[in-house]
């Protein structure tokens, strides 16, 4: 879990210090107040995504082919991100040691360093929570998350549905640390109306 504000204060009065969140370059950062949208692979992607009003789109997985183009590729599998990382224009989220055997030419390679600490044992876990962190790192204030319909079967083609509930449960770890420390809203959209 996240260290409560409570939790940080007795840490620091014991002499313990959180290291600071890795800060985005300025050339990539947002305009401040931003809206970044992150497309997962889920059915309702094709039904909800309109594709207006982002400063920047993160596509994780298979959502990269789902759409006519797309600046961020996000996967923490080794065969999604380097199938799909040639689909971005701007730049990929990896793992250090898959980021290392790839050719991102002149995209930008940014691993999983980004993750504030506090995060970091969870978010790692599933690449749309990369892709999230990912969104706030940049500097959005509100991250729309886009075909999250968590059926079927993962990157990794697990459909245990109990790795669904995990993700949902890390999930609610990253909006809530994002909303309370970073001051970025989470919002998932599965539909839009008519």
């Amino acid at each position: 879990c996240p260290l409560t504000p409570e939790m940080e204060r007795t840490a620091r009065a014991r002499g313990f210090v959180r290291a600071p969140w890795r800060k985005c370059p300025q050339s990539m950062r947002v305009p401040l107040g931003s809206k970044i949208a992150v497309l997962c692979p889920g059915p309702s992607l094709r039904q909800s995504w309109g594709g207006a009003g982002y400063a920047t789109v993160i596509a994780v997985n298979s959502a990269a082919l789902r759409v006519p183009s797309v600046p961020w590729v996000v996967s923490w599998d080794k065969a999604p991100a380097e199938s799909f990382a040639s689909r971005a224009s701007v730049g990929v989220l990896s793992q250090r040691r898959i980021l290392a055997r790839m050719q991102v030419g002149s995209l930008a390679a940014v691993d999983e360093s980004i993750i504030p600490d506090e995060l970091r044992h969870v978010a790692a876990q599933f690449s749309k929570l990369g892709g999230i962190v990912l969104a706030a790192w940049l500097g959005a204030s509100q991250v729309d998350v886009y075909g999250d319909d968590m059926i079927g079967a993962g990157s990794n083609g697990s459909s245990d549905p109990s790795r669904w509930g995990r993700e949902k449960a890390c999930g609610e770890i990253v909006a809530k640390c994002l909303r309370e420390f970073h001051g970025v809203t989470v919002a998932r959209v599965l539909s839009v109306p008519r």
